[in-house]
């Protein structure tokens, strides 16, 4: 779902409060291996997520967050870009497949909400508070992304997406307004349906 988010930002089709963000010229297609989940408290969710693959090693620094079980965002995370997301259920068989992308569209959708006036991330930190996880999904600084999922109680559920690098920086666009493709990085190749620049895997 990350992906196809950039995926619109890339294309100028994410909406903006008033209107659409503008199209990004060097967007990345995220870098998430496919993997079954597993029925237990933790576990993956890239397939929810729709990643073709995935990092293992942000998976197990968002996993070691997550085993905290506090809805509070980690420290000293060098250059990780963190979001963290939460919902609850009820009865006793859990729909994941509803609750998972849900919880991701609510922090994704948020400049559809609350807007932005440009690309710069706001100095505001109220503003930047509600609209800091939708900058970091679509920020064309972060290349990897791993996961994680815990029950932090009986029917609440805690998410942590890690990125790499992070994408929140004060200063900077969260992304690089532009022709679609036209700033890809040289090792990169270019998909035009999505817009989104593809790194050849490691």
């Amino acid at each position: 779902m990350h992906n196809e988010y950039r995926s619109m930002a890339a294309l100028g089709k994410y909406k903006n409060r008033d209107g659409y963000l503008p199209k990004a010229a060097k967007m990345i297609e995220l870098v998430c291996k496919t993997s079954k989940i597993k029925k237990m408290l933790i576990f993956k969710i890239s397939i929810l997520l729709n990643f073709q693959t995935w990092d293992p090693e942000l998976e197990a620094s968002a996993l070691k967050v997550a085993r905290r079980r506090v809805m509070a965002h980690s420290k000293d995370r060098d250059d990780v870009g963190e979001n963290l997301g939460y919902f609850t259920i009820s009865g006793p068989n859990p729909d994941f497949a509803k609750h998972i992308p849900q919880m991701v569209r609510n922090l994704a959708e948020e400049i559809k909400e609350h807007g932005v006036k440009d690309l710069n991330l706001p100095t505001d930190v109220n503003h930047f508070m509600k609209i800091g996880h939708t900058t970091q999904i679509l920020s064309d600084r972060s290349t990897k992304m791993g996961a994680a999922l815990v029950e932090m109680k009986p029917n609440e559920f805690l998410g942590v997406f890690h990125f790499k690098p992070a994408g929140n920086i004060f200063g900077r666009e969260f992304y690089t307004e532009g022709r679609p493709g036209s700033q890809c990085p040289s090792e990169s190749t270019f998909n035009p349906e999505t817009g989104l620049c593809v790194l050849p895997e490691n």
